[in-house]
């Protein structure tokens, strides 16, 4: 698994282009339109897709055939992907968090940095959420279905949310009063329900997208 993320790692070098291209946004709109949170949230979410196209480079030519005949099982290489968007993910956050926490110090008036941070997470939650989605959709439809794929799954998505909430809403159900009473546990116990379902979201999307691998055909 160390030699697949070599190697994705390695194939980032050939984006360097890009990366100078997203960090000059970032700032270009921070300092223009002074909003930090959107920085965060779009280098961390721009950064978690870049998991996207290391399938799609496994993908041309057919490479993943190869790589399937080095000491590589399917088993390894699903886990391999979930491991490369994390890190590159992570890595991202706390660079974009860091630079907009100064910068937010520094320019914003009455700036509270709990509840700033709290804002930096949520968005990190729903990077990794977002990519716990990405990851089988792009190996079961891979680039060109996985697009129209991914659409239908966020309005699928979105279509459940509100469904849900009305039934909720039908059933004397007040979801949002629900939500609003976790604050009564304190941040620690909040942190680690939220942390807690992460790993239960991703866990999820890694048995499907290692059940698509056992029995996907190269």
């Amino acid at each position: 698994m160390i030699g697949l993320l070599i190697k994705d790692i390695k194939l980032l070098k050939n984006q360097k282009t890009f990366f100078m291209m997203l960090i000059i946004f970032a700032f270009f709109f921070l300092f223009i339109n002074n909003n930090p949170i959107f920085v965060v949230s779009y280098v961390t979410f721009i950064s978690c897709l870049f998991v996207v196209s290391s399938i799609s480079y496994d993908e041309y030519n057919n490479s993943n055939a190869f790589l399937l005949t080095l000491p590589v099982t399917r088993k390894e290489y699903t886990i391999e992907k979930y491991v490369f968007g994390f890190l590159i993910g992570i890595i991202a956050w706390i660079l974009s968090t860091m630079l907009s926490t100064v910068y937010s110090y520094i320019y914003i008036q009455d700036f509270q940095l709990v509840d700033w941070l709290a804002s930096c997470l949520t968005m990190l939650v729903i990077a990794l959420l977002f990519m716990s989605v990405v990851i089988p959709v792009q190996l079961k439809f891979g680039q060109t279905k996985g697009n129209v794929a991914m659409i239908l799954s966020m309005a699928s998505i979105a279509v459940i949310g509100f469904v849900g909430l009305k039934l909720a809403e039908w059933m004397g159900i007040d979801v949002f009063k629900l939500i609003g009473s976790l604050s009564t546990i304190g941040s620690v116990g909040l942190l680690g329900i939220i942390i807690v379902f992460v790993i239960i979201c991703l866990a999820i999307s890694y048995r499907i997208s290692l059940q698509i691998m056992r029995k996907k055909e190269f």
